[in-house]
């Protein structure tokens, strides 16, 4: 595991993770990869599995500290309401959580990339290993239905 440590260490500088961030990151991912090992089907795959351990050990960081909130609220203001409105409401808020934890993990992902670390579409299909059409395509059609699950919770009597 120490002749992956810098490896994680790098892929976390690219995510835009804090250095004072990366010692507990980089121990919680190779620890999680040293329990999981036994998932790993081919050896040759170890580098991208051991990232992709990673990336959501970093999406699991931002999530304990409020990030995801912020940008979610951030989209809120941006995206979804009246932008005569200055800040959105406590029950606008809790509906865009309830909305965004309804969406699979992937979707979950690219768009916690793109909003709360501000990442092109270049940079997105860098970190998924993906090509930036694809990207692209992926954050508009997570985007999308995150706003109809926000639309549909919005609309339904309260009880």
């Amino acid at each position: 595991m120490e002749r992956y440590t810098g490896a994680v260490q790098a892929y976390l500088a690219r995510l835009g993770v804090p250095q004072t961030e990366h010692e507990d990151l980089v121990q919680e991912a190779l620890t999680k990869a040293w329990s999981a090992r036994a998932q790993l089907r081919e050896a040759k795959a170890f580098s991208h599995w051991l990232l992709t351990i990673t990336r959501h050990c970093w999406i699991d960081w931002l999530r304990s500290r409020h990030a995801e909130q912020r940008a979610l609220e951030r989209w809120l203001r941006d995206h979804l309401r009246d932008p005569r409105t200055p800040d959105p409401s406590d029950e606008e808020v809790d509906l865009l959580l309830r909305a965004f934890d309804t969406l699979r993990p992937a979707d979950r992902e690219i768009l916690l990339l793109r909003w709360e670390g501000d990442r092109s579409v270049e940079e997105l299909a860098s970190l998924l290993g993906i090509s930036p059409t694809v990207a692209q395509r992926r954050a508009h059609r997570a985007l999308s239905r995150l706003r109809e699950t926000f639309t549909r919770l919005r609309h339904q009597p309260r009880s």
